[in-house]
């Protein structure tokens, strides 16, 4: 009896640092949306967070043109899924801003900026490629429990140039 509560006491912990990354990646993903300039790249449809999910239920989605990302519980561990748009030459270049997402998910679920080992918990079972059209259907639809998020604009702050120093 004392092994299955260890085990569970263990899933917990696990639970808790995966959803904690997965935050962490959520407001650094929405930073990068902030500073897209067109308005349309910059909205997005949240489910709120489910504080006891069911068995292959999301726990919080976050669909945008150019983003997806999802915390799951597919069975008693949370995983995290992830998309982003990718475009094809001559069209808008955004891959700069894909990259970094990219970069972002993988960073904060390595081991080294976590409490506990989490790498495991990013899914690439079903990566999504076309957000654009996940993020219109969803919208047509009108998915009733997901709610309309318009992300402010924030441009990049410009770099200055330093003054060498003698």
């Amino acid at each position: 009896m004392k092994q299955a509560s260890s085990t569970d006491q263990r899933i917990l912990t696990y639970n808790a640092e995966v959803r904690k990354a997965y935050h962490k990646i959520l407001k650094q993903a929405k930073a990068l949306i902030a500073t897209v300039e067109q308005h349309e790249l910059r909205c997005s449809l949240v489910q709120a967070d489910r504080s006891k999910p069911v068995f292959m239920n999301k726990v919080h989605e976050f669909v945008n043109p150019l983003i997806y990302l999802c915390l799951m519980c597919p069975v008693d561990t949370y995983c995290i899924h992830f998309g982003f748009e990718v475009y094809g030459s001559g069209e808008n270049d955004y891959t700069a801003l894909t990259s970094r997402f990219m970069r972002t998910l993988y960073k904060l679920t390595a081991a080294e900026h976590t409490a506990i080992n989490i790498e495991d918990c990013i899914s690439t079972y079903n990566v999504i490629t076309e957000c654009n059209d996940l993020f219109d259907y969803m919208e047509e639809r009108g998915k009733s429990n997901h709610t309309f998020e318009l992300i402010p604009y924030k441009p990049k702050p410009a770099k200055r140039k330093l003054m060498k120093v003698a």
